[in-house]
């Protein structure tokens, strides 16, 4: 019995062609971003727009991005994000990909010239240690705060340069 599984085959028509179950769920799953993405625009589009608005009215103490007017705008994107990525981790855990993609699946080992051991090692021990300071130092900056204010920084930073803030 032809279904939409992987493997199984479907006739069309007329054309005497047989499309595969793999064709068709990519077929469905790049349909799904595609509405997605148009969803994704036009809910940016009338936050701008609604936002604009409220902007032109002269309040100048008004609300005009809010967490609450684009969860409002964004809320009917929710249910097609989480179909589309059900079924895009479906297809990665089926294995279903375009055959005639120019990707390798696997990429090749690279391939570095022969150098010194020691120099190897050297690098390769200074490399290590720089990231270990790295991770040390994140670590500590969050651990003491330094994150938060980092973040508000950046955050009135952004709301300045977009001139709402």
């Amino acid at each position: 019995m032809p279904g939409f599984f992987p493997g199984s085959r479907i006739d069309r028509r007329g054309g005497g062609k047989i499309l595969d179950g793999k064709r068709v769920f990519r077929f469905i799953l790049a349909a799904l971003c595609v509405a997605l993405a148009v969803l994704l625009i036009s809910a940016a589009v009338g936050i701008w727009l609604e936002g604009s608005a409220v902007r032109e009215s002269g309040d100048v103490l008004a609300p005009v991005y809010t967490r609450e007017k684009a969860a409002v705008r964004l809320a009917p994107v929710i249910p097609l994000a989480g179909a589309t990525g059900v079924l895009a981790i479906i297809g990665i855990a089926a294995g279903i990909r375009n055959e005639r993609s120019s990707l390798p699946r696997s990429l090749p080992p690279l391939r570095f010239p022969e150098e010194n051991t020691s120099l190897s090692r050297r690098r390769t021990l200074a490399r290590r240690i720089v990231l270990a300071a790295a991770i040390a130092l994140i670590a500590a900056g969050i651990l003491n705060g330094s994150m938060r204010d980092v973040l508000i920084k950046a955050i009135h930073l952004c709301t300045e340069c977009v001139g709402i803030g």
